[in-house]
């Protein structure tokens, strides 16, 4: 439960800093690396959904990409401030 309700924080935050572009030429990078990280979640929960016989390794896959999609939007949105795109 805890890992859906971080979800709809993550992919807000996804959503805000992938989906500001800074140039006159849009790239499919950005979106390529929004489909990676979604992906990245739903193979966790999937994954974690599995492991309910080993609670640790459960609740890591469960948590694990939560973090990854906050250093990589808090990331992007540095950049963007920075004006580096």
């Amino acid at each position: 439960r805890f890992s859906l309700s971080l979800a709809v924080f993550s992919f807000t935050f996804l959503g805000c800093a992938f989906g500001v572009e800074n140039s006159r030429i849009a790239t499919k990078r950005s979106l390529v690396i929004v489909l990676a990280l979604t992906l990245t979640v739903l193979i966790s929960y999937l994954t974690g959904k599995e492991l309910k016989a080993f609670p640790l390794l459960a609740t890591l896959a469960f948590l694990l990409p939560h973090p990854l999609i906050w250093i990589c939007s808090a990331y992007k949105l540095h950049r963007i401030a920075r004006g580096m795109t």
